[in-house]
């Protein structure tokens, strides 16, 4: 259960309130059928992942393991170190969007503090906070789970009594057009894997292999629902809304539009999805550097220090660091989003070329048949095509 929770608290970040708007400008009323059809191209790198996860011993940072045990240990570096840049960029994108809607909230803001002076202060707070360990960090992210969840569930029950039919009937240009929505559907999906990174901690790789499965599975069932009913309502109202929870909210309560509470409410949701998944990304990614830091001798060494709570000092503070970096890159959370699909997705056709390389051993113990592990290569290629194509 606590790998569960940390891995959909990951999973289920600010993209799902941001994105989908992006994803109906490209996908109209079909928006729903690209998380759909995101699961099944990527179900094959998914059971990959868990069967890896399965095979090797549970050990931080999970692709740099199975990677570096079949590759080598260049191979390990390569996939950690574009694993880890990514993913921080991911975190560099909930940060934003929390300081931006913070500013939404409390205007005065705006003036005493700025904008770049308020990310580096969430950074600060979110270091501090993974200072204390994952059982601390796994309670309140079981108690901001709930808080995402529920916006999430008032979307998807309100929406079935007020769906119209007739949004229905708006549907992309083209096959090309609507799968450019592809990796915006599949950003807010990524973090499946990352109980591999702390599978240490648990030591049980049943556990994790199952955790990959059900956590994308379920995420996976909830964005459906969530894109559909959110279309269902606003139309093609949603396309270009900043705030799809707020536009949602207002649709649904006409008579109390100008209620601050709904306002709230909208924006809370973003806020809380946004800030508890960047914590978990800096807590669970930092043992990349960790595992890094310990194939090489000198100053990088001591990444590996780990204090009295379980927590690797060093390497989160380094990952901080990073974040800091990217958040002076553009404020455009499409391009950012895209390019962080990339980078883990780069990492994963690693991953995947160390599975298909395992099949060679002959005392290799693979449950995963051959054409599942090689459709998962195809996974990865097909959505890294989408997201260049995109990007140039």
């Amino acid at each position: 259960m606590l790998l569960l929770i940390i891995n959909m608290n990951v999973m289920i970040g600010a993209g799902i309130f941001v994105y989908p708007s992006i994803i109906a400008s490209y996908a109209q009323s079909l928006g729903f059928l690209s998380f759909g059809l995101v699961f099944c191209i990527m179900l094959p790198l998914v059971l990959t992942i868990a069967q890896l996860a399965a095979l090797y011993p549970a050990r931080e940072g999970g692709l740099y393991v199975y990677s570096a045990t079949a590759l080598g240990r260049m191979a390990g570096i390569i996939t950690a170190s574009v694993y880890f840049i990514a993913k921080a960029l991911s975190c560099s994108i909930m940060i934003r969007i929390f300081v931006v809607y913070l500013y939404v909230i409390i205007p005065a803001l705006s003036s005493m503090i700025p904008v770049g002076l308020m990310r580096l202060m969430v950074i600060i707070f979110l270091f501090v906070l993974n200072l204390f360990g994952i059982y601390f960090g796994a309670y309140l992210q079981a108690v901001l789970i709930f808080f995402k969840i529920l916006p999430i569930a008032a979307v998807i029950i309100t929406g079935f009594f007020k769906f119209n039919f007739a949004h229905l009937t708006l549907f992309p240009a083209s096959f090309g057009i609507f799968a450019s929505s592809l990796p915006f559907a599949f950003y807010p999906m990524m973090g499946f894997e990352t109980c591999c990174a702390i599978g240490h901690i648990i030591g049980d790789r049943q556990r994790i292999a199952s955790t990959v499965l059900v956590s994308f599975f379920t995420v996976t069932c909830i964005y459906m629902l969530f894109q559909f009913f959110l279309f269902g309502v606003l139309g093609s109202d949603l396309i270009g809304s900043g705030a799809p929870l707020v536009s949602f909210f207002n649709a649904v309560f006409q008579s109390l539009a100008r209620q601050e509470w709904l306002l709230l409410i909208g924006i809370g949701a973003v806020m809380i999805s946004a800030i508890s998944a960047a914590y978990g990304i800096l807590y669970a990614n930092s043992w990349y550097v960790v595992v890094i830091g310990r194939e090489f001798q000198g100053p990088i060494g001591k990444f590996n220090f780990i204090n009295r709570f379980g927590i690797p000092v060093w390497a989160v503070l380094l990952h901080a660091l990073l974040i800091v970096l990217l958040l002076l890159l553009t404020d455009n959370i499409a391009l950012l989003g895209r390019l962080s699909v990339f980078g883990v997705l780069l990492s994963y056709l690693i991953t995947v070329v160390a599975l298909l390389r395992l099949y060679k051993k002959r005392d290799a113990k693979l449950i995963l048949p051959f054409w599942v592990a090689l459709l998962s290569f195809a996974s990865c290629a097909i959505m890294g095509f989408i997201c260049i194509k995109d990007l140039f």
